[in-house]
């Protein structure tokens, strides 16, 4: 087992993946730093739970935790972790310290994937009940979307929504199994489009 020192991380653009990709150092003067011992700790908690999933240097992946602080200077807290690293240069450039903001986001996007996932045992717990939603509580929602939509051809949209009411009517009827409802209304929010088949 080898220490792998935090040096960054970034949110996925795709906000509905709710996934954040890690990047780690065996070298500690690499490693981005917290100016406490505290903050530290509090978001070795947070990479705990996020099951971080690396290559193996034994094959395969690992998932790290157990994430520890280690004090590299006065003033520089990092973190690390023991797992089967494969030793290998990381990202260029220069260690630094975790702005506040970097933490508010950090934190923040921490918390709306803790919320996405509550939504989705609601939403499976729910279907596994046969709940349903009313297609007219969709409808609303997908008339709003004509009036927001600011693109080139407002035309089209109202069209697609038309469509897309009519195909859920013809495989639902009144009421849509509110599984399938939630999974529209993600692709939608999401910019993805919805076929009959989905």
């Amino acid at each position: 087992m080898l220490k792998g020192y935090i040096v960054g991380w970034k949110v996925r653009e795709k906000p509905e993946e709710h996934k954040i990709d890690y990047w780690f150092d065996h070298r500690a003067e690499k490693a981005a730093y917290w100016p406490t011992r505290q903050e530290a700790e509090n978001d070795c908690a947070i990479f705990d739970y996020h099951c971080i999933v690396i290559p193996s240097a034994e094959g395969g992946t690992h998932v790290c935790n157990g994430f520890k602080v280690e004090e590299r200077a006065p003033g520089e807290f990092v973190v690390f972790c023991l797992a089967p690293f494969i030793v290998r240069d990381t990202i260029s450039g220069e260690s630094a310290p975790i702005s506040e903001m970097e933490r508010l986001h950090f934190l923040v996007n921490e918390i709306l994937a803790r919320i996405e996932e509550r939504k989705q045992e609601i939403i499976d717990r729910g279907a596994k009940e046969g709940k349903t939603v009313e297609i007219e509580a969709l409808r609303g929602r997908l008339e709003d979307s004509k009036t927001a939509y600011a693109g080139p051809d407002r035309d089209a949209c109202a069209m697609e929504v038309d469509r897309l009411l009519s195909a859920l009517t013809a495989k639902y009827g009144t009421r849509v199994p509110i599984d399938h409802a939630y999974k529209i209304m993600q692709d939608l929010d999401a910019g993805r489009g919805y076929t009959p088949n989905d």
